[in-house]
């Protein structure tokens, strides 16, 4: 769905995560960025391909529960915004 280099960019950010909710937050970064209309749960779980292949709550447990190493993620999203291909190559 994405360009490769997008997918070789947020794999440096899959230490923040445990693996399902790494699975999650690309799914969801990538429906976010494919979504035409309403940036809702379900909007960005069709623009993603996933509804109907995936439980529907898991996503929304995502924002409430997911594992996420917060200040890991933060610094890396930072750092990112500074200069992409440095995330990438560390």
């Amino acid at each position: 769905m994405l360009p490769e280099s997008f997918s070789v960019f947020l794999l440096a950010f899959e230490s923040c995560f445990t693996a399902p909710s790494y699975r999650r937050f690309v799914t969801i970064l990538t429906g976010w960025i494919l979504c035409t209309g309403k940036h809702t749960v379900t909007g960005v779980m069709r623009a993603a391909g996933v509804v109907g292949e995936r439980e529907h709550s898991g996503y929304h447990r995502f924002f409430s529960r997911g594992a996420l190493e917060l200040p890991r993620f933060l610094g890396l999203a930072a750092y990112a915004a500074r200069d992409p291909r440095a995330v990438v190559c560390r």
